[in-house]
């Protein structure tokens, strides 16, 4: 039966714009006398309009199937045409889906208990899995071939003594540290002094602080002393007769700035002369140096002291 078939219902009371009908008075009065007037009727029928609708949503469905990859979860399952009545229903039970296997499910908990058993491998998952794979290979390679290049004579050892245990590391050199009251002078040369004592405008306590830093950290096996701080502030930790110890820093400054200044002191007095480092203040600063060694002499003390926070600053 459509709608115009329907017995239409008589009212006491219409409305001749509208056709609004009721058979209260009052309401009746309410209608005519509201603040918004009402609508003229539309002229279509109302079994036209709903004959728009419907075909409106034929035609969008239409659409969505000729545009719309339909896909297993979350797509449109059926649509049917019953009594001009477009029926769509979604496919709830694949709303959730497992990333590995692509298996739909209605819950989050159903997914979650199945992932939980599931042995699919996600391809992600899968690719990174078989990136890290190659890279240990590689590893394994490069740890092999650095093996092998050691086995044939290219392994080099750096060896520090730290209380009786000796700390091997692989390096370019072969390093074997030497103790801090006896280092290394066979990188300063004559040459080297002399250039130190001019750039320092011959002024000793700049002249014996680069000669310092030269010797001590010009040479990794010379590089033995190292200032603690803290609650051991005023020590030094610093190889002595093959062995780590700690000392007053101002024993480690004593013996560092003798050691420099006897080599300064000799190798300057080699830089004298006309065709080398003119004037005579050379052959008094060569002197001076050579005096300034003896620790033991108490006329040199005070002026010694003046050179600790040179030598200091040079070992930082």
């Amino acid at each position: 039966m459509t709608v115009e078939a329907l017995p239409k219902k008589t009212f006491k009371y219409n409305c001749k714009d509208c056709g609004y009908g009721t058979n209260r008075k009052w309401s009746f009065d309410y209608h005519n006398n509201r603040k918004n007037p009402c609508k003229p009727k539309e002229n279509e029928s109302t079994s036209h309009a709903s004959e728009i609708f419907v075909n409106n949503c034929q035609h969008a469905i239409r659409k969505c199937h000729e545009n719309v990859n339909i896909s297993e979860s979350g797509s449109v399952d059926d649509v049917d045409n019953v009594n001009n009545v477009v029926v769509v229903e979604n496919n709830s039970k694949k709303k959730f889906t497992c990333e590995k296997c692509g298996k739909g499910f209605a819950s989050r908990q159903s997914k979650s208990f199945h992932k939980k058993k599931c042995s699919a491998v996600a391809p992600l998952e899968s690719n990174l899995k078989t990136e890290n794979e190659r890279l240990q290979e590689e590893n394994k390679k490069l740890q092999t071939a650095l093996t092998e290049k050691t086995i044939n004579g290219n392994q080099v050892i750096n060896i520090y003594n730290d209380n009786s245990t000796n700390t091997n590391t692989t390096n370019n050199n072969i390093i074997n540290y030497n103790n801090f009251d006896s280092p290394n002078f066979d990188h300063i040369t004559k040459e080297m002094i002399g250039e130190m004592y001019l750039k320092a405008d011959r002024e000793l306590p700049r002249m014996i602080g680069n000669a310092v830093r030269k010797i001590y950290k010009g040479l990794p096996e010379n590089d033995t002393i190292r200032f603690k701080y803290g609650n051991q502030a005023g020590f030094a930790e610093v190889r002595q007769d093959d062995e780590t110890r700690i000392l007053p820093v101002s024993d480690v400054l004593e013996t560092v700035l003798s050691q420099t200044t006897t080599l300064c002191g000799r190798e300057l007095r080699k830089c004298c002369g006309p065709d080398m480092i003119p004037g005579p203040n050379v052959v008094n600063h060569a002197e001076e140096l050579s005096v300034l060694h003896w620790g033991f002499v108490p006329e040199t003390h005070a002026k010694r002291q003046g050179y600790f926070k040179f030598v200091k600053s040079a070992l930082l």
